[in-house]
């Protein structure tokens, strides 16, 4: 039977103490490291999530990398988008008319025929417009019956500067 079989042999997430202040972490091995003796720094990551990092070396300050987050949602930060995805959606919001749509669809989903009649715009044309917002991921859609209403995604819009923030720090 390997050491490792059992539930007990799983990692245990780090701890931070008050008396006196220090952070305990036991991912790779046991260690405790005083918070006040040298300084600390914390530094947002997307690559330690759902983990923080330690790392201390005497003399300097204790470095502690922990897992950005949503702020939002109150979530840990989903890094997943590439700078092309986050190009593919800024260059979608270049047109005036689609910035105009999003307004539209903010607080009430509409169909595709709605929108057309709002914009004085044929349903193809309208149609072309909406798929573009929908592929870059700014717009939900859900259907009743045989229409589709779209409503604007507020979280992707709310996440566009930090997504393209992390996309560029890659």
């Amino acid at each position: 039977m390997s050491r490792f079989s059992g539930a007990s042999a799983l990692p245990k997430p780090g701890r931070v103490r008050d008396d006196p202040p220090r952070a305990d972490s036991d991912k790779f091995y046991a260690a405790t490291v005083r918070l006040d003796a040298d300084g600390t720094v914390l530094v947002p990551s997307v690559h330690v999530n759902p983990h923080f990092v330690i790392k201390h070396y005497p003399g300097h300050p204790v470095a502690i990398q922990y897992a950005m987050t949503n702020e939002a949602a109150g979530r840990p930060y989903d890094a997943g988008l590439t700078l092309d995805e986050v190009r593919r959606r800024l260059s979608v919001l270049h047109d005036p008319l689609r910035l105009e749509l999003c307004h539209s669809i903010l607080r009430n989903a509409m169909t595709t025929t709605e929108l057309a009649t709002r914009f004085q715009m044929t349903v193809p044309q309208m149609s072309r417009h909406l798929r573009h917002l929908r592929e870059a991921g700014l717009v939900h859609t859900h259907r009743d019956g045989a229409q589709v209403h779209y409503q604007l995604d507020q979280e992707a819009f709310r996440r566009l500067g930090t997504d393209l923030l992390t996309a560029l720090h890659r």
